[in-house]
């Protein structure tokens, strides 16, 4: 979980410039929207000047927030990560139902496809430590000297936290080592996947991104989960830092004992982070632990970007984009 400069709290959330630029993009996108709907109302013929002049009334205040936040911001020395000056986009567009105030978005195949790093970083590092456990035991064990995407990778590294991911992994594969050797190990992961980021890079999915920036323009808030602590330097490689609110990584993690899922823990957290009930978020899950988790959250709204293979969710997609199209 980021921590950017706290002073004081909303309902426990600690208040800095970014949630505070969260609260006023959810009051001045819910103004807009008043005066969109006063301007489309038959009867609004009359009015048509009063809408106007609130309309640029409405401009100027958020002109002069976005300079106080800049200002608070540079005096508590953070990152103000995303700004009120982005383009106003009504509500009506990103196809969420009505009283949503935010969405929380799984990182991994949701928004990038970040998993492809973790398991060329993850076989980096443990497909020579397999060789040399099992090359040579017995010819009937050689498929065991290399790491499996669908039957080791999927099942046991990913969506956890490196070291218990490892410890897992590590388990099914009947091996014991040292509690030295699994912080090596987990180390050298971490290694590998920013040597691979800093080689190749990633991009986020192209809907994904267009999504992103109307979520930015029509005042809801944003959160992405993921259980890699690399979460921040991918989206940073991604470009999609600047689009989101709150991060609950790796890190925050294993700092506020979360649970992976599918249990609820990453998506009450981002909840409580963006000080937003629950039954007002929109999530986004690929997997099926991940749309587990976001109903036993109590999500007002969950999505399943069917990439591969969807799960029981309100709506299921091939891309979030998708929802754009459908409410244009």
């Amino acid at each position: 979980m980021e921590s950017r400069g706290a002073r004081g709290s909303i309902g426990g959330v600690p208040l800095n410039p970014n949630t505070l630029s969260v609260h006023w993009r959810i009051a001045l996108g819910a103004a807009q929207d008043a005066l969109h709907s006063g301007a489309d109302y038959p009867g609004a013929g009359p009015l048509a000047t009063e809408l106007r002049t609130r309309g640029a009334r409405l401009t100027r205040e958020r002109d002069e927030v976005q300079r106080l936040l800049e200002r608070d911001a540079r005096i508590e020395r953070v990152a103000l990560v995303r700004r009120l000056s982005f383009p106003n986009v009504r509500r009506s567009r990103l196809g969420l139902p009505p009283g949503i105030e935010a969405c929380v978005f799984e990182l991994d195949g949701v928004l990038t496809p970040s998993a492809d790093l973790h398991y060329a970083a993850w076989a980096t590092v443990l497909d020579g430590f397999l060789l040399r456990r099992f090359a040579q035991a017995s010819v009937h064990l050689g498929h065991f000297a290399r790491l499996s995407r669908r039957t080791d990778y999927e099942q046991y590294l990913h969506g956890r936290p490196r070291v218990d991911g490892l410890r897992a992994f590590l388990a099914s594969r009947g091996l014991t080592v040292s509690e030295e050797t699994v912080h090596e190990l987990a180390d050298a992961k971490d290694h590998a996947l920013r040597t691979l980021l800093a080689r190749q890079g990633i991009e986020a999915y192209a809907g994904a991104a267009r999504y992103l920036e109307a979520l930015a323009g029509s005042g809801l808030g944003c959160a992405v989960v993921s259980a890699s602590a690399n979460t921040d330097a991918i989206l940073e490689h991604a470009e999609l830092a600047d689009l989101v609110d709150v991060v609950i990584d790796g890190s925050a993690m294993r700092m506020l004992d979360l649970r992976p899922k599918p249990a609820a823990d990453l998506v009450i957290a981002a909840c409580e982070e963006l000080d937003v009930p629950p039954r007002a978020v929109a999530a986004f899950e690929t997997t099926a632990a991940g749309v587990e988790a976001a109903h036993a959250a109590g999500a007002g709204f969950v999505v399943s970007v069917a990439r591969q293979g969807g799960a029981a969710a309100d709506r299921l997609v091939g891309d979030v984009a998708e929802l754009l199209q459908a409410a244009a």
